[in-house]
């Protein structure tokens, strides 16, 4: 006779759902997070091919003009319903080439009631390079790369 077994299998169901809701909620987050990351990245390069096409056509003032470039695709490219912020910024006209950081803080996630802050880096290098035409003509091709 098995007394007193009835139901148990329904608590063990019950004792394990808490940590299963945990993990699975722990997956949620993992997956925003990550796309949030990735959204980031892409403004971050878009911000500094900006700020490097900036560079090439500004010549002397290439500076303010990079800068400007950074600040507005920044402003363009939403993060998840927000937008983020240029936590750091280097346009050195001397090298041609724009670094910068990124800052994005989530909004509130499962496991993280505050959110989390994210950071991306990217920079963008000014290049010239002789292109010869088919006819034999060579010239001179400033081109912008991500570094």
């Amino acid at each position: 006779m098995k007394i007193g077994r009835r139901g148990a299998t329904l608590v063990v169901i019950g004792l394990l759902l808490i940590p299963l809701t945990l993990l699975a909620s722990l997956f949620l987050d993992l997956g925003k997070v990550y796309a949030f990351r990735s959204e980031a990245q892409l403004a971050a390069d878009a911000a500094a091919l900006a700020g490097g096409s900036g560079l090439m056509e500004g010549g002397d003032e290439g500076g303010g003009i990079a800068t400007a470039r950074v600040h507005q695709y920044v402003n363009e490219n939403e993060i998840g319903g927000s937008y983020a912020q240029v936590d750091s910024l280097l346009v050195d006209v001397a090298a041609d080439r724009v670094e910068l950081v990124l800052g994005y803080q989530t909004g509130p996630l499962m496991m993280a009631p505050s959110g989390i802050r994210l950071q991306t880096r990217a920079g963008a290098q000014v290049s010239e390079e002789t292109v010869v035409s088919e006819e034999g003509a060579a010239s001179q091709v400033k081109k912008v790369y991500l570094r």
